[in-house]
């Protein structure tokens, strides 16, 4: 059985950041799945890459798994795991490739499978070297519900250190048995572990920051009242004082000054300046364990910059018939197809059936100006992620404020986007998003929105779709966001060598008062 990482008091700093990734973290990843959560640029790459030693902590002690496997975000085909004898040949690889549905001709049509495809494959690589350490970096991405019960599966027979990072909070659930949490802060990212699931997890901090609530509340009112009576004191002393003065008695008044003397060796007329100096003491005792405590709380989110909506009802419609998508590949059937100015659309269906074929040809298909649809790509070059950032540093100053707020609003610190020269990708969706608003778009499409986006943010962000005023066509395996943004779902499904798409009306969303406790759990600030 592997040994237990440990980190003790360990700090890192970005030289390009203006706070400190992590100042004195201390926490453990014992055998068994933790789930790492938390929010967008919160560090959780950062603290992978100290666990696997590709980073170096300024101070602490860490002892990295410098022999972990990793399986990042990314989708290329892992050569080497194919290419191996050995491995490919190992009754125990081919048994892991069977269960995972991946077949012998898939490394020679890479570009041709889909994206759940894909990430079967690179899991199946991670595994199959049979690692005492493993992390995975958002493996639910572009992955179907069949695929995913697929990896859970397969996940649960590792018996290692893993550690595991996802957006899809029921992956996390069905795979983990543990939870860190990480939450941002001034002095760095601060961790808190919970012995249960991420679902048990946010019950649990709720309650915590309940309680926290509750005692910063009643600090607060204990010191209102000190800082009432102290000033009622204070008053009193003042006018205490005033009858003590000799200075406007009559040099003759013996007996007045008599009796000021007698008020000033009792010390009677005292007590009030006493009282006001007690309870200034209490008051600032109270003060300090004030500010010691942390204030949990919910930021502000959706995006407050809401699009616009086309003058003309419908964007696009297409009547019952055929569609022959990805170069003929993907020979579509379907009803009418409409699309309205302000219409929530949902394109959903298993890997490879054509959802993103579809998406492109809607975006070809709309009636609109192309500087009025924003389309969003599955994944995010690391081009277009420093033609994003760039583009927010040519904005005039007032604009630029618009963007930024929307960006914190959508989860993410503005500061961290100043502060670096290449966004990660949640970050960088939030950013496009921002500034499609701002230049006014009237129709948005999104493949995969929530892919790399923490649980608080995908809230925040189907929070700021509710709000904008056009028309949203999205493909995702998200069913919870589905539930939250979509009115129509458009669902293709595979029949030998066509596919057939059906049209069917929305669902109310039930789950509001659960992801207000996301927003929470997440978006603490």
């Amino acid at each position: 059985m592997p040994r237990t990482i440990v980190l003790n008091h360990v700090s890192f700093r970005y030289e390009s950041l203006p706070r400190p990734v992590f100042s004195g973290l201390t926490l453990s990843f014992p055998p068994g799945w933790t789930a790492l959560v938390g929010p967008n640029g919160c560090g959780k790459s950062t603290l992978l890459s100290l666990v696997t030693g590709r980073l170096t902590p300024e101070s602490g002690s860490l002892v990295p798994a410098r022999d972990a496997s990793v399986c990042g975000q990314g989708l290329d085909m892992p050569e080497a795991f194919f290419s191996d004898p050995e491995l490919m040949g190992d009754p125990d690889t081919r048994a892991l490739l069977s269960r995972l549905g991946i077949r012998e001709d898939f490394p020679g049509r890479w570009g041709t499978l889909s994206g759940g495809e894909k990430r079967k494959c690179t899991v199946a690589a991670a595994l199959a070297g049979k690692p005492e350490v493993l992390l995975l970096d958002e493996p639910a991405n572009h992955v179907d519900a069949d695929t995913l019960d697929l990896l859970a599966a397969e996940l649960a027979r590792f018996n290692g250190i893993g550690i595991l990072v996802s957006h899809n909070r029921s992956f996390l659930d069905r795979v983990c048995r543990r939870t860190v949490l990480l939450t941002p802060g001034e002095a760095g990212s601060g961790a808190r572990t919970f012995a249960c699931p991420p679902g048990a997890a946010l019950q649990e901090s709720l309650r915590e920051d309940d309680f926290l609530r509750g005692e910063r509340a009643a600090l607060e009112a204990r010191l209102r009242r000190l800082e009432r009576r102290r000033i009622l004191a204070t008053r009193e002393a003042a006018a205490g004082a005033a009858r003590l003065s000799k200075r406007d008695l009559d040099p003759r008044d013996a007996s007045g000054r008599a009796e000021i003397d007698r008020a000033r060796l009792t010390g009677k007329d005292g007590r009030a300046g006493r009282s006001a100096g007690k309870l200034a003491g209490q008051a600032g005792r109270v003060r300090a364990e004030l500010e010691s405590r942390p204030a949990p709380g919910l930021r502000k989110s959706g995006a407050a910059l809401p699009g616009r909506r086309e003058r003309r009802p419908v964007l696009l419609d297409r009547a019952p018939g055929i569609l022959d998508l990805a170069g003929g590949t993907v020979r579509l059937e379907h009803p009418r197809l409409e699309i309205r100015n302000d219409g929530r659309t949902a394109i959903l269906g298993p890997n490879g059936s054509g959802k993103t074929s579809l998406l492109r040809w809607i975006r070809g298909s709309l009636d609109l100006p192309e500087d009025r649809v924003w389309y969003l790509e599955q994944e995010l070059s690391e081009r277009s992620r420093r033609e994003a950032l760039s583009a927010l540093r040519t904005l005039g100053a007032e604009d630029r404020g618009r963007v930024l707020s929307a960006v914190y609003r959508l989860g993410s610190e503005p500061e961290s986007l100043l502060s670096t020269d290449l966004p990660s990708p949640g970050e960088t969706r939030k950013l496009l998003f921002a500034l499609a608003l701002l230049r006014g778009v009237s129709a948005v499409l999104l493949d995969e929105p929530t892919n790399h986006m923490d649980p608080g943010s995908a809230a925040c962000f189907s929070e700021a779709l509710a709000d904008f005023e056009g028309a949203v066509v999205l493909v995702t395996h998200d069913e919870a966001f589905t539930g939250r943004v979509a009115e129509g779902r458009w669902r293709l499904e595979r029949d030998g060598i066509r596919t057939v798409l059906s049209v069917t009306g929305g669902e109310d969303p039930t789950q509001q008062g659960v992801e207000k406790g996301y927003r929470a759990f997440f978006n603490t600030s």
